[in-house]
């Protein structure tokens, strides 16, 4: 989970974000929940209004956080992380 401003989260979908979103009571503190198929792109890094975010094969989860930065004037960038997978082996 990230937020991404003070308001918006990225979350994942199906159970595992539902859990999540009830702990974190998202509905309750009146967070806009971004859903995202693609639990990796829940993991991002916001900088001086700037998203940086991992450049998932999921077009879905890219357009929703595309969309989302778009809607709130926030910067995106999509960053290929597909060299971390090697750090564990």
């Amino acid at each position: 989970v990230t937020h991404i401003d003070g308001e918006t989260l990225l979350i994942p979908e199906g159970t595992f974000g539902d859990i999540l979103a009830d702990a974190m009571k998202v509905t309750e503190r009146g967070y806009t929940a971004v859903r995202l198929p693609d639990v990796l792109s829940c993991n991002a890094v916001v900088v001086n209004g700037h998203v940086m975010a991992q450049d998932s094969p999921c077009s879905v989860s890219k357009q929703r956080i595309e969309q989302a930065c778009h809607e709130r004037d926030l910067g995106l960038t999509f960053v290929d992380t597909s060299e971390l997978a090697k750090k564990d082996a």
